[in-house]
């Protein structure tokens, strides 16, 4: 039985990258291109698992980060595991997505065998 994934990039080349990554598994992927579409996607389909770019328009900040807040506080969304994407290889980026309540932090670029395994690990 498939899984879905919501994975939230403003960089279609990085959406892309996560498809590649995880085409020989059993996943539906559903693209968004914000936090506030990647919110709706998540808020309406509760996906097996959201993969998030820790910075997306329209502030260009964390968005991503009050993204992952935002799931992690909602009842109905809290037990979705999130995957952070980030370009910032700081020890900081990583621990705020981390408090965030991220289960994961990689870095990009990522290793789209790496990612695979990761993805597998918690979504079986």
């Amino acid at each position: 039985m498939s899984k879905t994934i919501v994975v939230a990039d403003d960089q279609p080349g990085i959406i892309s990258g996560v498809q590649f990554a995880l085409e020989d598994e059993d996943v539906v992927i559903i693209k968004a291109s914000d936090g506030r579409e990647a919110w709706s996607k998540v808020s309406s389909i509760k996906p097996d698992l959201v993969i998030l770019d820790s910075m997306m328009p329209p502030s260009g900040k964390y968005e991503g980060i009050e993204i992952c807040k935002r799931i992690k506080n909602d009842p109905d969304t809290k037990s979705i595991p999130v995957i952070m994407l980030t370009a910032l290889g700081s020890k900081r980026d990583q621990e705020m997505a981390i408090e965030a309540g991220a289960l994961d932090c990689v870095e990009k670029p990522f290793n789209s065998d790496a990612l695979a395994r990761k993805v597998k690990d918690i979504i079986g």
